[in-house]
């Protein structure tokens, strides 16, 4: 009877430490999304000001612009369409109004509106 209460309680300290574990590693996958998502609206920021100096210096370069977002959106829409499987899996219905690649989309939509790009 020892016995299998000592591995009971063994095996409650093993789940116990698992847990702290699972927790701790939520917290840290938790910080490096917010350290990812700081590092994009730096990048955001940035590009945002060299873009906006580029439109001072010349509004053509709109133009030229808007044909780099033309010929590498497409690429972009691809790539985040082949991670669907991964946020179906974490819970996100990929054909659902506000769907990560649709939530994407609307982001950069308006982020090159900001901008004063239109689209593509």
């Amino acid at each position: 009877m020892r016995r299998t209460d000592g591995r009971r309680r063994a095996g409650q300290a093993d789940s116990a430490r698992l847990g702290q574990r699972g927790r701790r590693a939520l917290r840290r996958r938790a910080r490096g999304v917010a350290s990812l998502n700081q590092d994009c609206a730096w990048h955001c920021e940035w590009t945002g000001h060299l873009v906006r100096l580029c439109l001072e210096d010349a509004p053509e370069n709109a133009d030229v612009i808007r044909g780099w977002v033309e010929r590498w959106y497409p690429a972009v829409e691809r790539a985040v369409a082949s991670f669907a499987p991964l946020f179906a899996e974490a819970g996100a219905d990929e054909h659902a109004p506000g769907s990560v690649a649709q939530q994407i989309d609307a982001f950069c939509r308006a982020y090159w509106a900001s901008l004063g790009l239109t689209g593509r």
